[in-house]
């Protein structure tokens, strides 16, 4: 029974995990775009390091974001673990209902 309820634990966090993964866009689906660039206007280049930036900077605070969910994710999977442990299944449940 100890390996079921760890089994079901961890698939738990895994199902957790893959849902915030599957929440960040995916870069890799086709967009639709010119195979080609078109050539930008001056006002266009004159923007564009700045547009470049705040893209990689919110790209960047969504690593951080994601990487922070998860992290939590798997210190509360090893809080319930920890629980099971000790027989406090209502500790673990408490750190489950965290990682959802």
């Amino acid at each position: 029974m100890k390996h079921t309820v760890r089994h079901a634990l961890m698939y738990v966090t895994l199902m957790s995990l893959a849902g915030l993964a599957a929440s960040a866009p995916s870069f890799a689906e086709d967009s639709g775009l010119p195979a080609k660039p078109q050539a930008q206007s001056e006002a266009s280049q004159s923007v564009q390091s700045k547009v470049d930036k705040q893209t990689a900077d919110a790209a960047a605070d969504k690593r951080r974001k994601l990487f922070a969910d998860a992290t939590a994710a798997l210190a509360e999977t090893k809080k319930a673990l920890k629980a099971l442990e000790n027989k406090k299944n209502d500790a673990a449940l408490k750190a489950l209902a965290e990682v959802v």
